[in-house]
This record gives C-alpha cells, sequence and structure tokens, in this order.
C-alpha cells in the first residue's frame, strides 16, 4: 500500500495509524471488485458518520472534497456501495477499532451512566403545533447506551458503552460491561441506580472501588449483604470528595447528541448497533484530534512569549547601551 508515511490532515493520519495497528488486509477475498480496499472502506465510513447527514446526500458533497484525491480512489463509491460496507463491517470488528482508540489510556477516576437516543429525526414545530391544538403527543421511539467514561482526561474518552434496544436496569448493564472492564486499579463513580451488592463485589475482585450514594431501605436487609453495605458506604464517604465528577458523564452524552447531533436513521436492529458503534468510533477519534490541537496551541503560545520576552530583553540592552555612551 502507499499509504504508509503521507498523510493530508490530522484525522487523515489517524485514520491510518488505526489501519496500521488493525493489520487491515487489502480485500477479505480473492475473486470480485477491487475497486476500494479496506483501508478506504474505514476511512469513508468514518467520513459518513462525522459528517451527520443521510447517505445519498453524503455520496453527492463527496465528490466535490479533496478526500478523493487523498485516499487515492479510483472511484467515489455510490449510495448502494456505501449502505454495502456497513452491512459487511460487523460489530466485532467495529469493537476492535474502538479497542485501539483508547488502547494507550490508563484511567484513574471513571463515571458510569445511561441515556436515551432517539431513532427518528422529529421535527420540534410540529411537535409543538400538537402540543397547543390539544392533540395527544406520539410516544418518541429510543433506545438506551450505557456509557463508562474517563473523567480524570479533559477529553473524556469513552471507554465501554453498551447499546439496547430495550430498557433494561442499570445495574444489570453495568454487570456486563465491568465483567470486561480491562483497568484496573480506578475509582467508579455511579448514581443509587447501580447501588448492587454483586457489581460492589465484583468491582473490589478486580481491584477497583465503586463509589456509589448510599441507599435508605425500608425493608430489612439479609444478615449476609449487611457487611458489604456497610463496606459501600465507607467506600462513599471516604471519596466523597471525588463524587462531584459524576456530572461530567453528562458532559459526553451532551457532546454526543449535540455535536456530534446524534440520531439513528437505520431501521433494521443489527444496522442500529452498527451505526452507534461507529458514532462512538468518532467521538473518540474526534477528541484525540482534539487534544493534538491543543497541544499545538500550546506550543504557539509558548513560541509568542518567548518570542515577547526576546523583545523586551533586546529593549533593555540598547537602553543600557545607549546610557553607557561617553559624549
Amino acid at each position: 500500500m502507499k499509504y504508509l508515511n503521507q498523510f493530508y490532515s490530522n484525522l487523515h493520519g489517524e485514520i491510518l495509524k488505526l489501519c496500521h495497528s488493525l493489520k487491515l488486509k487489502p480485500h477479505n477475498f480473492i475473486r470480485g471488485s477491487k475497486l476500494f480496499n479496506n483501508y478506504q472502506r474505514v476511512a469513508i465510513l468514518i467520513l459518513y458518520i462525522r459528517s451527520g447527514k443521510s447517505l445519498r446526500i453524503f455520496c453527492k458533497e463527496f465528490v466535490e472534497t479533496k478526500w478523493s484525491f487523498w485516499l487515492q480512489l479510483r472511484k467515489c463509491p455510490k449510495k448502494s456501495t456505501l449502505h454495502d460496507w456497513f452491512k459487511s463491517f460487523s460489530t466485532t470488528f467495529i469493537r476492535k477499532i474502538f479497542e485501539f482508540t483508547i488502547s494507550d489510556l490508563k484511567p484513574k477516576i471513571v463515571a458510569i451512566d445511561g441515556s436515551g437516543i432517539d431513532t427518528q429525526y422529529q421535527s420540534r414545530y410540529y411537535q409543538k403545533r400538537l402540543d397547543d391544538f390539544g392533540f395527544r403527543k406520539p410516544k418518541s421511539p429510543w433506545h438506551k447506551l450505557d456509557i463508562i467514561v474517563d473523567i480524570e482526561s479533559k477529553e473524556k474518552f469513552i471507554l465501554d458503552f453498551s447499546f439496547l434496544l430495550y430498557p433494561r436496569h442499570d445495574s444489570k448493564v453495568a454487570w456486563q460491561l465491568f465483567s470486561r472492564f480491562k483497568f484496573r486499579n480506578v475509582f467508579v463513580l455511579a448514581d443509587k441506580a447501580y447501588w448492587w451488592f454483586k457489581l460492589f463485589k465484583l468491582l473490589k475482585s478486580q481491584n477497583n472501588i465503586l463509589v456509589v450514594p448510599p441507599k435508605k431501605y425500608k425493608s430489612k436487609i439479609p444478615t449476609h449483604s449487611k457487611a458489604v453495605r456497610t463496606q459501600i458506604k465507607t467506600a462513599f464517604y471516604e471519596n466523597e470528595d471525588l463524587y462531584s465528577l459524576r456530572n461530567n458523564v453528562e458532559g459526553a452524552f451532551s457532546s454526543l447528541k449535540r455535536v456530534q447531533k446524534l440520531h439513528l436513521r437505520s431501521k433494521l436492529h443489527f444496522m442500529k448497533k452498527r451505526e452507534m458503534a461507529w458514532n462512538i468510533v468518532w467521538y473518540n477519534i474526534r477528541k484525540k484530534l482534539s487534544s493534538h490541537i491543543i497541544f499545538i496551541m500550546k506550543i504557539i503560545r509558548l513560541q509568542l512569549i518567548i518570542r515577547s520576552f526576546d523583545k523586551i530583553f533586546a529593549n533593555i540592552y540598547k537602553l543600557i547601551n545607549f546610557n553607557n555612551i561617553k559624549y
């Protein structure tokens, strides 16, 4: 492949790193059309998720961009081919891409929370008119998204996620997420919905600490769980200062919904899951790009400060030499 050391933008460079870390083959088959390779497919799908537009509009506008030259495309893809690429990449493959976006992270404080995701874009104007005329508001279809976020970092990377097409209790979703959680010696911040003795024991076995506010029980608690309840209480009161950081999870949800304008367009259940996974991959890539931009801005500021100090010292040196002149 000719894409080893050349890239034209920061996003192009990040996509190259992802593809090389995955060790992608050029093609998944021996026979068949080879107009596009896997590197080009992954790049175009990430660009489509970044655009937030429909497949038809994206394909029309993609022809006018420079990406066709940057990706060395012999032909721009059409709507049907893009839709076939979505079907060809499974959720396990997208999970691998997601894991490479967080491979270099070492979090110390994380938080977990869930929120509803709209599956169809609804006009706010028509909803308001229905309310004004007294019609019953139709039930909006939504699905449940649970995420684990690295709170300590400025970028707020998503470390893991669970997307369900039906509502389920938060504690059971958290059990699935933390059973495959790879990080150790981490403070996990959660609200009262995640108060569960089994979840606390699971995190304790992984050398992690669950910080949950105490829950009031009206009924009697069994004797075998009283000891665990006291441990959860002591863990919360010892780390109560950290619990105020839990609200930063809402910032990750607002970044997904407002900045990325997340509303799923797919109708089939497996396509919805893949579209959601691609959105979270793009979220982590976008946060990495923002961290690079912040680092460059800091370097530029340092250079400007150094130049200003050089000018000040040069003026002082001129004044000293001017005063030392003998008439």
